[in-house]
């Protein structure tokens, strides 16, 4: 997917195309963000960062630090999958999620990305009402998505190139 630069100016940061460099401030966020065995290992953001079939976004200070940030992967158009969405957790309920979907959506439908699949924990409330509310419908469980006994849901939404 094309890594463009997706500059969004507002008071608490800057939404930027992330690159291999972010790699360390993406997998310490994403430790924080997720339990031992649910968050990715280094090397899954070391190969994101760099992959030209995904598209990471990043919310960065003016001073650098990185408030939260939305990976996606398209293994073959028209279809794209969130990998992971992670936000500070003294950060959350201030729209810097929304924010991230939003980008990305637009984004993704300008490259002609016409499905959106994720998936999440069924005990992640606050993840699936972000993700309802941006017109994601929960599909199927995934048996031991996350490792013996850890479902998942997965949810999907359509995307027309005029919708984000």
């Amino acid at each position: 997917m094309p890594k463009k630069k997706a500059p969004h100016h507002h008071p608490e940061g800057e939404i930027l195309a992330l690159d291999r460099t972010d790699a360390g401030a993406a997998y310490q966020l994403d430790q924080l963000c997720f339990p031992p065995g649910i968050a990715f290992d280094r090397e899954v953001f070391e190969y994101c960062l760099q992959s030209p079939d995904c598209l990471a976004l990043g919310l960065k200070t003016a001073q650098g630090k990185l408030l939260g940030f939305i990976i996606l992967q398209s293994k073959g158009k028209p279809t794209a999958q969130v990998v992971t969405i992670d936000v500070q957790p003294k950060h959350r309920r201030k729209g810097i999620a929304d924010r991230l979907m939003a980008m990305a959506l637009s984004i993704l439908a300008r490259n002609q990305i016409h499905r959106i699949y994720l998936q999440v924990a069924p005990d992640n409330a606050a993840g699936q009402a972000l993700y309802r509310k941006w017109g994601f419908q929960p599909k199927h469980l995934i048996q031991d998505y996350y490792g013996k006994g850890l479902d998942a849901l997965m949810m999907a939404r359509e995307l027309k190139p005029d919708q984000s």
